[in-house]
């Protein structure tokens, strides 16, 4: 991440240049979308790398956030919250049979 930033901002300064069509010879503003367009197309392995680990930074804080704050916070293991969610479908269920029997007799 520090090296993205350290490119479009420091070594290349993106935001304060323009961008010209080749083709058409129009001038373009700097946006965010463009940036990347052109970081993708320069820095392939900088910008592989960030994004993968942007998703994977996120992926683990999801699953420290469900850990912590659910399940910690229940004082319970992700064993016992599915065995409960289980047994609660299973009851469920099996009121839902019950009742269907009931209606037949």
């Amino acid at each position: 991440m520090h090296i993205c930033y350290y490119i479009v901002y420091i070594d290349q300064d993106l935001f304060n240049k323009k961008f010209i069509n080749r083709v058409t010879k129009q001038e373009f503003k700097p946006s965010y979308r463009l940036i990347f367009q052109w970081m993708m197309s320069h820095h392939q392995i900088v910008m592989s790398l960030t994004l993968i680990g942007a998703v994977m930074g996120a992926v683990l804080f999801l699953f420290w956030f469900y850990h912590f704050f659910f399940l910690a916070m229940k004082n319970s293991t992700t064993n016992e919250n599915h065995k409960y969610s289980q047994l609660k479908s299973f009851m469920r269920w099996r009121g839902k049979q019950v009742a269907k029997e009931k209606e037949l007799e």
